[in-house]
């Protein structure tokens, strides 16, 4: 929420809950310290219409309030006392004659998939199938490519994130069950499971081998398929979101990991809002109004180097930013198998509330730069 914001509303139900910024004054609530969650009882927000505190034991605070009439005039604002720009995260607590809906999936909130979304490819002889998934439908489907027609779907229930074709039987990464399903691909008829937990999102089949990606397990899964059972499994340090089996006669597996949020202040990682896995990498960064004074454009002309090219009140100005306590730090591999290489970076670029991240892959670090003195003022 920026300064010059003056309000934002969260709508429950048909009641109104707003929340106004008002900067620099001494009435209001005061909001939780970075990193900490604080509690504002709705009995001592200002009230519009009409409104009933009634006292019970079980309430947060001993009163909860209800609304005698509910109307677009029905409204709890809760002003808040700051003297800087911050970002809030709400969550009402609602009581007991509120609305109840049903539990969304896991893991909150999922990507808005119907699909087709996963295909891969069935030959048995001269016949040719297709199947795909509906991941937010929890469906697995057939198609036939020379009728362009459907021929065949079962509802697995969940949300189907992955699917990968053997010679004789489908796999299926089910994350909100905690399972790989097994179908058949000549009926899609379920013909077995191995229960892994921690939501598997991606398969890698290699033979007689399925590699299994688990988003918030932080791991890999190897399932033996022929007695259709865990057999190893390795930790990774963050969630997984794609596995995939490379190379010739040394086979290795290469891991992709989940975008992270990181705290402003504390630089630690923090849960994300909302999550979704389509994302690019933008290998410069830039902020102002271009040629105007607040103009700044960084970019990284060779390994270890930040430009800035700026623009101030008494013209253009160009400094060379060193990054070596960064990207010279101790590499997290000693080689690096294809599709990776070797990047000490400064590699992937952004700006964000006067400061300038840069990540540097091969340390698995991620620098920060002041915007103002451009001084590398902390590692991430």
């Amino acid at each position: 929420m920026s300064r010059r914001s003056k309000l934002f509303s969260l709508l429950i139900l048909t009641v109104s809950l707003t929340i106004y910024l008002i900067p620099n004054v001494q009435a209001g609530f005061s909001p939780p310290k970075p990193g900490q969650i604080g509690t504002w009882e709705a009995e001592k927000a200002r009230m519009k219409g009409e409104w009933e505190m009634i006292l019970h034991p079980s309430a947060s605070g001993g009163i909860y309030v209800k609304p005698k009439k509910i109307s677009d005039e029905t409204e709890l604002i809760f002003p808040i006392k700051t003297d800087r720009p911050l970002h809030l995260r709400v969550w009402p607590l609602l009581w007991r004659h509120s609305d109840r809906r049903p539990a969304r999936r896991f893991p909150y909130p999922l990507e808005h998939r119907p699909g087709p979304d996963v295909i891969d490819r069935w030959q048995m002889g001269t016949e040719h199938i297709l199947f795909f998934t509906s991941p937010e439908t929890g469906r697995v489907s057939a198609m036939d490519p020379q009728s362009e027609k459907v021929i065949a779907s079962v509802a697995l229930g969940g949300y189907v994130a992955d699917l990968v074709v053997g010679s004789n039987e489908i796999y299926v990464a089910n994350s909100t069950e905690d399972k790989i399903q097994i179908l058949n691909p000549s009926d899609l008829s379920l013909s077995g499971e191995v229960k892994i937990e921690g939501a598997p999102w991606s398969l890698a089949l290699d033979g007689g081998n399925l590699y299994v990606g688990c988003l918030k397990g932080r791991k890999v899964a190897l399932v033996d398929l022929e007695s259709r059972s865990v057999s190893a499994e390795a930790a990774m340090p963050w969630d997984v979101a794609h596995v995939e089996v490379i190379g010739g006669e040394e086979k290795q597996v290469v891991v992709w990991f989940e975008p992270i949020v990181v705290d402003m202040e504390s630089f630690g990682r923090i849960e994300p809002d909302r999550e979704e896995y389509r994302f690019g990498r933008r290998r410069s960064a830039e902020m102002g109004r271009r040629d105007r004074p607040g103009w700044a454009r960084f970019t990284s002309p060779s390994p270890h180097t930040i430009q800035l090219e700026a623009v101030t009140e008494k013209g253009r100005v160009s400094k060379k930013i060193d990054t070596k306590s960064i990207t010279e730090a101790p590499k997290v591999a000693d080689r690096f198998p294809f599709p990776l290489k070797d990047t000490p970076g400064p590699d992937a670029m952004v700006t964000l509330a006067g400061r300038l991240f840069f990540t540097s892959p091969s340390t698995g670090r991620v620098g920060v730069v002041d915007m103002g003195s451009g001084e590398i003022i902390g590692k991430i």
